[in-house]
């Protein structure tokens, strides 16, 4: 029997019903990859590097997060603390440098990494691959106002990877 009010009957064979959702779900099951390959090429594993990874590295790597990408940063003479001018800007975007620490660049895995950024304090290490280099001014000793426009360079530098 049909649908309708009109007489208008229409059957379809099992064969083409079963042919018609193998299509349906061999096109879906392609754009989920599509899909899921778009958004992994768009998810980066970046790693921040500088001197002390007290203040520019700990942003971008705070920021990156935000962003969505998977973030680090290492120093190759850390300090013993992030600044707190540092911790103070990027929170006043709503982001968090809660369970940041300064680390050593030798202590961290860095071949995985599809980046590894110098925040442009000349960081030379003979077995770091770096990709680029930033040339961000130090903002350490600073006023509060030169962290900001440190903070935003970094925001638009992340947001154009």
């Amino acid at each position: 029997m049909g649908y309708g009010s009109g007489g208008c009957t229409s059957t379809i064979s099992i064969e083409i019903y079963t042919k018609l959702v193998y299509d349906i779900l061999t096109i879906k099951s392609i754009l989920v990859k599509l899909i899921n390959l778009k958004l992994y090429n768009l998810i980066m594993k970046l790693l921040f590097v500088c001197v002390g990874n007290t203040c520019r590295s700990q942003m971008a790597e705070a920021i990156s997060r935000e962003l969505g990408h998977y973030a680090a940063s290492a120093g190759t003479n850390p300090g013993k603390d992030i600044a707190p001018n540092a911790i103070k800007v990027v929170s006043e975007l709503g982001i968090s440098l809660e369970n940041q620490f300064p680390k050593l660049v030798d202590d961290i895995e860095t071949e995985s990494y599809d980046k590894i950024i110098s925040m442009g304090c000349g960081v030379s290490c003979p077995d770091l691959n770096i990709s680029e280099d930033w040339g961000l001014d130090d903002p350490h000793g600073l006023d509060i106002d030169f962290y900001r426009k440190t903070r935003d360079k970094i925001l638009k530098l992340v947001s154009d990877l």
